[in-house]
């Protein structure tokens, strides 16, 4: 049944690439990745015949597939506007407030993020409030009352946060292209990451935020 279905449409949009390259499928595909660490990556490398284009998020992953001999069309599409004004005036005092947005897993390294406002307290006289925003199972440690899990919440809900805090803060251990930090330029918030492939497209160090390295 599966394999009459793409016999019938002129094209099908889906998000499972193994299922599309076991069928019989007449016409080449354009695919979006969105992680240069995605298992995908090594479909796209093995069926390149089947594959018209492949669009990537950053230019790291455009590069990593041509490393790796990929020859076919490689697009990087930018999905965000990189010429929004800042729709927040200019801050003169700040919350002490900082927030991470995203799924609550392993590879967001969120866990990091609670120790290093723990560690940064214990440190100074001034404290740090960490917004966690997002769901998932994960399960953490050395919680206090300045970690604040919000759990998922609506854009509306997620814009209302961005008017409060400073900064957008990941310790991701890998990513594409995330859209709170991309969100949070878009309302004048300068962003804290891990440096990792990609991210120094969009986070300059010390323009319009802050690059770590993860040990």
């Amino acid at each position: 049944m599966t394999m009459c279905i793409y016999k019938i449409f002129s094209f099908i949009i889906c998000n499972k690439l193994n299922e599309i390259l076991k069928s019989d499928i007449k016409k080449k595909i354009h695919y979006i990745c969105h992680n240069s660490m995605d298992p995908a990556n090594n479909l796209i490398l093995q069926n390149e015949s089947k594959i018209d284009t492949v669009f990537t998020v950053n230019n790291f992953h455009k590069k990593l597939l041509i490393h790796n001999n990929y020859s076919s069309n490689i697009a990087v599409y930018k999905n965000h506007i990189s010429n929004l004004k800042q729709t927040r005036p200019k801050r003169t005092q700040f919350t002490n407030t900082i927030a991470f947005i995203g799924r609550l897993n392993d590879d967001k390294n969120v866990q990091l993020l609670i120790d290093g406002v723990n560690l940064f307290n214990s440190k100074n006289k001034t404290k740090l409030t960490l917004f966690i925003i997002g769901d998932g199972n994960m399960e953490f440690s050395n919680l206090n009352k300045h970690h604040i899990l919000l759990g998922r919440l609506s854009f509306e809900e997620i814009c209302e946060i961005y008017t409060k805090i400073d900064y957008i803060i990941s310790g991701s251990i890998t990513e594409g292209k995330p859209f709170s930090i991309i969100e949070g330029q878009c309302y004048g918030i300068p962003g804290i990451h891990s440096n990792i492939n990609g991210i120094n497209e969009i986070i300059h160090h010390k323009s319009n935020g802050f690059l770590f390295e993860l040990e």
